[in-house]
């Protein structure tokens, strides 16, 4: 909610006000310009949208808690091998709903195609769209435990992502399962490179940045071309989620994964190859993104 705190001398400035604070002001020579814009709006009618700038002539307000000053965490959420964006958002209705007064989720497809038929790697046998972030082998399949010298579709998932930020971005922070997760260690690594390094291809200067990641089930990539994106600490803060009984991706790949970060958060749950909401592990969640927001 908004206070009035009175009103200010005639030649004060305009403030634009948004869900972060007063982010800028307009000289009192310049409000004439501006002032036939704010005739419908008015200090007891909220802004609705917190990304909507709201310009107040004339008085001082304070911010209370309410929509208009709540910060909103938007995570981009990266789906597994063989999965989609629909099916992981399903996959995760108990989570969102557990964190929604923390953060919200954006989902996606992965770019390429996988064959019905291809069978190495954990399948969503009742998902007629499967999606892929890369394929490790000649044949357009994918094994996370075998090293191989083939990485095909990297690249495409890159500019993928790319092009979703500067469409509906930006983000605060990426969450990846699986796959998607050993996507988004990799995504780490090469913000890392960006900020360290200027003799990168085309491919791998990053658009954007964000803030952290939540990496569930996540794993180093066995694929040759991808060792180089290893040799330096991640330092974006991080959570790794691993599970005790895994057998898809064993607890210890993912805390080989956690290695490559600086001061890394892990979260070990009893289970398998899933995304846990247990309250053990959505506390965790609820500390880590409190800690981002702090």
């Amino acid at each position: 909610m908004l206070t009035n705190a009175g009103p200010l001398p005639d030649n004060a400035p305009i403030a634009f006000i948004n869900g972060s604070g007063i982010i800028s002001q307009i000289p009192p020579l310049e409000k004439i310009a501006c002032t036939s814009a704010m005739t419908s709006l008015s200090a007891g009618t909220p802004n609705k949208d917190s990304n909507l700038d709201l310009p107040i002539n004339g008085s001082l307000f304070y911010f209370k808690n309410d929509a208009l000053d709540r910060a909103v965490t938007i995570i981009l959420c990266v789906h597994g091998y063989r999965q989609n964006g629909n099916v992981f958002k399903s996959k995760l209705g108990g989570f969102r709903k557990s964190l929604k007064k923390y953060a919200e989720f954006v989902f996606f497809d992965a770019p390429h195609t996988i064959c019905l038929q291809d069978n190495t790697e954990v399948s969503e046998a009742d998902t007629p769209e499967q999606y892929g972030w890369w394929f490790s082998e000649e044949d357009r399949t994918f094994m996370s435990k075998k090293p191989s010298d083939t990485c095909i579709g990297f690249e495409e998932s890159l500019a993928r992502v790319e092009d979703l930020c500067e469409k509906e971005g930006p983000f605060d922070g990426l969450l990846g399962f699986s796959q998607g997760a050993a996507f988004v260690g990799l995504l780490c690594q090469l913000q890392e490179m960006k900020c360290k390094f200027f003799s990168l291809t085309q491919h791998t200067r990053l658009k954007f940045n964000f803030n952290f990641a939540i990496i569930i089930a996540g794993f180093v990539s066995r694929c040759s071309p991808h060792a180089k994106y290893y040799l330096q600490k991640v330092t974006i803060p991080s959570m790794h989620v691993c599970g005790e009984t895994d057998g898809v991706i064993p607890k210890e790949m993912s805390q080989e994964l956690a290695a490559h970060f600086q001061d890394p958060l892990i979260v070990t749950h009893p289970g398998g190859h899933f995304v846990p909401t247990s309250e053990p592990t959505r506390n965790s969640y609820i500390s880590f993104l409190q800690e981002r927001m702090a």
